[in-house]
Parts: C-alpha cells; sequence; structure tokens
C-alpha cells in the first residue's frame, strides 16, 4: 500500500514538472516570439526612417541643384551679355576712328604753279614747283607727281601758258596711261593759255602727272612761268 503510494507521488511530481517545464517552455517560446516581433518591428521603423531621410535628401539636393542650374542660367547671361556690351562698344570705338580717319583723309588736294619758264622734251613731266596748296601732302613739287593717298573720286584742272610761235600740247597722266584730258595752247602773237578739267576715279597709289604728249605741236614746247600763269590743281571730290 506505501508502495504504490509513493508510486502515485512519484508519477504527479513529475507530471507537475512537467507541465511546469512545458509552461515555462511555452512562456520562453513566447517571449522570445515576442521579442523578435518587436525587433522585426523596431527593424522595420528604422529602415523606413533611413528611406524617409534618404528621400528628403535627395529632395534637397534636386532642389539645390536646380536654383544652381538657375545660377549658373543667369550668370551666363549676364556674361554673354558683357561680352556683347564689350563687343558692341570695340564696335563703336572702331567706328569712331575709322570715321575720324576718313573725315581727315578726305582733306586731299593740291594746287600748284610753275615756277620759271621751261622748254619740254616729248614725254617729260610738267614740275609744278610753286606750291599754293597741299592737303594731305599727296603732292610732290620736285617731280611734279600727285600720288593718290586714298581711292575715290578726283578732279584735275590744268592751265598752261606759252608763247608766241609755240603750240603745246599737255597731257594728264595716270601711272604710264594717257587719258584723254590735253590742254591745247597755241600763241601766235603774244601769249596765249589753254584750260581743261577731269574728274577720275582713281585707286590709292596711283600716279597723277601732266606730261608733254609726246612731239605733238611746234617747238619749243615753252611753257610760261612766273609762279601764276601755268597750274595744276587737283583734288578729292568723294571715297
Amino acid at each position: 500500500m506505501c508502495s504504490t503510494y509513493l508510486l502515485l507521488v512519484v508519477l504527479f511530481s513529475f507530471l507537475i514538472f512537467g507541465i511546469s517545464g512545458q509552461q515555462k517552455k511555452n512562456a520562453a517560446m513566447s517571449e522570445e516570439k515576442l521579442g523578435r516581433t518587436k525587433r522585426e518591428k523596431s527593424s522595420f521603423n528604422f529602415y523606413k526612417t533611413i528611406e524617409l531621410i534618404t528621400n528628403s535628401q535627395k529632395e534637397v539636393y534636386r532642389h539645390f541643384q536646380a536654383q544652381i542650374e538657375r545660377q549658373n542660367e543667369r550668370i551666363e547671361r549676364l556674361t554673354i551679355g558683357k561680352e556683347n556690351s564689350d563687343q558692341k562698344y570695340n564696335n563703336l570705338v572702331k567706328d569712331i576712328v575709322s570715321f575720324k580717319r576718313t573725315e581727315k583723309s578726305k582733306n586731299i588736294g593740291f594746287s600748284a604753279a610753275v615756277r620759271t619758264h621751261v622748254i619740254l622734251k616729248a614725254g617729260e613731266i610738267v614740275k609744278f614747283n610753286t606750291i599754293k596748296s597741299n592737303e594731305g601732302k599727296a603732292y610732290n613739287p620736285a617731280t611734279g607727281i600727285f600720288e593718290v593717298p586714298i581711292s575715290g573720286t578726283y578732279m584735275f584742272t590744268c592751265t598752261i601758258l606759252t608763247k608766241a610761235g609755240s603750240v603745246l600740247e599737255i597731257c594728264l597722266k595716270v601711272n604710264h596711261q594717257d587719258y584723254n584730258m590735253c590742254v591745247y595752247s597755241i600763241a601766235v602773237n603774244g601769249h596765249n593759255s589753254a584750260t581743261n578739267s577731269i574728274v577720275l576715279r582713281l585707286k590709292k597709289g596711283d600716279h597723277v602727272m601732266m606730261t608733254k604728249f609726246r612731239n605733238n605741236g611746234r617747238k619749243p614746247f615753252y611753257v610760261h612761268g612766273n609762279s601764276s600763269w601755268s597750274t595744276f590743281s587737283g583734288f578729292l571730290i568723294h571715297t
């Protein structure tokens, strides 16, 4: 009887301890599951927060990037505007300088006369060696040649006085070409003069002179001087 009772007590104790152990095990499993759930929830919230922060940073970056691009566009417009202004200013300065040079170059003209009487040879240049005026210094009294300083339209006039018995033909020449402006002076009794004029389009560097036209006329090929009677003049009309 006692043995049976003791056996029942032992079995009951094992049962109690087994139930208690299972409960503890279940409790531990529940606690672990709860902790894992909390950790999962905590982990989810952490990554969600990081995602929100990252998206916010991207938005801020896009905002600043847009501001930088707008600022660069504004700087570029200002730079281009400054370059255009500088170019316009430089062009204006060039125009003013060019205008001044053009206006200055328009003051071209001369008038000269033969100083003393001269007997010419065929083809000889008449040296009008007394200067009345020489704006632009383009006429050389030592050679009798006017060197065109600027391309344009010019007018020339020549008057030749000769003495009795002389028939004189003087022709205007440009470089090596005779033009159709000739002064035909013939004197039967006393002195006689003739005048002619011409308008020419000339290039810079052209040489203009009055020459004895071949052997045409009657010797002596006499040109009366005295600084007033026989003259040669020319001037720029327009460029």
